[in-house]
Formats: structure tokens, sequence, C-alpha cells
């Protein structure tokens, strides 16, 4: 359930802010994967309703480019 959720709050953040474009390398992409196996997501409660994402999107985008620096990307 928890890999589930993961890659559907990924998939999501995906669609709204174009993380993987079509000509994008593998290197960046598991860089992102990489950011999301330990990036805290809370789990949204049934019944609630959220504003936004369930996780610190500019956070975890930070996060993305921090590591796609040291990969020797600019970001």
């Amino acid at each position: 359930m928890a890999i589930w959720y993961r890659a559907s709050m990924l998939g999501l953040l995906a669609q709204t802010v174009g993380l993987f474009p079509p000509d994008m390398p593998q290197e960046p992409k598991d860089a992102v994967f990489n950011v999301a196996a330990r990036f805290p997501f809370k789990f949204m409660k049934p019944g609630v309703v959220h504003q936004g994402f369930p996780f610190d999107a500019q956070e975890f985008v930070k996060q993305v480019e921090d590591e796609l620096r040291q990969l020797g990307y600019k970001a």
C-alpha cells in the first residue's frame, strides 16, 4: 500500500508540474525516484478535503534539484 501511495503522489506531482519530459535521460529520472523513496509523505485521510499535495512539494523539488546537482546536472 505504501509503495502504491508513493507512486500515486509522484504521478500526481509529475502530471501537475511536468516532472518527466519525454526526452529526459534515465539518470535524472532515477534521481527523482530516489528522492521519492525517502521523502516523507503524509497519508490522506478518507473524507477529509485537502488543499494541495499531502507533502511539501517545494521541498521535494528542492531535494530533487540537489540530487541532480550532485550528479552534475544543472537544476
